[in-house]
């Protein structure tokens, strides 16, 4: 799990990300995809803007609902409960490791099975990828560093001492989330919808 340390004071970094589903156009079952996406969000990639438009944000997943949170590499303790509601344009979540939290998630279609996730807390957004599988929606943490040199190079992107790289525009972050998503990403987690959600 990548560790991106230096966002700006107020912003918790994460490594979340993804969840599989068979369709982006589908209306998914209950809580999962909310939840993928709500902690899917944080990456190494962000931006001082939000890049993810309120038109492009997808409610999948109803009004609201709950799932568990499973992160591979967190030994403390059992999976925890989470909880997500609708906003107009975007997720909240409760979150019992940040209970105060003011951060808003929104999902939108990226390309095959994969979605583009958006966490936007204090002014600044990160980034995720997610997909499904079933019930279970699996997180994925995409990293600036995973991009070759070339590739950086050629998306004008400067990675930070801490592995972060600032995404301008949301042509840089579809180009660099498409090549990272054409390699071998390994899940760094997952979400488990609740029953009868």
């Amino acid at each position: 799990m990548v560790l991106c340390a230096r966002l700006p004071p107020g912003v918790v970094a994460r490594q979340r990300g993804g969840a599989e589903m068979y369709g982006v156009t589908h209306r998914l079952d209950g809580v999962g995809l909310a939840i993928v996406a709500a902690f899917g969000l944080a990456g190494c990639f962000g931006s001082r803007q939000p890049l993810v438009p309120a038109s492009e944000s997808l409610k999948l997943f109803g009004d609201q609902g709950a799932a568990k949170r499973v992160e591979f590499g967190r030994m403390n303790g059992p999976p925890e409960r989470i909880g997500f509601a609708w906003r107009g344009d975007s997720y909240a979540m409760s979150d019992p490791r940040e209970p105060r939290s003011q951060a808003s998630y929104r999902i939108a279609p990226f390309k095959d099975a994969w979605l583009m996730t958006q966490r936007l807390d204090h002014g600044v957004a990160v980034y995720g990828l997610t997909r499904r599988e079933g019930a279970r929606l699996w997180t994925y943490s995409p990293a600036c560093q995973d991009l070759t040199d070339a590739d950086r190079a050629a998306l004008d992107l400067d990675l930070q001492p801490d592995g972060m790289c600032w995404i301008a525009t949301a042509d840089q972050l579809k180009g660099a989330l498409r090549r990272i998503s054409a390699r071998s990403l390994q899940p760094d987690g997952y979400f488990e919808l609740d029953a009868g959600k």
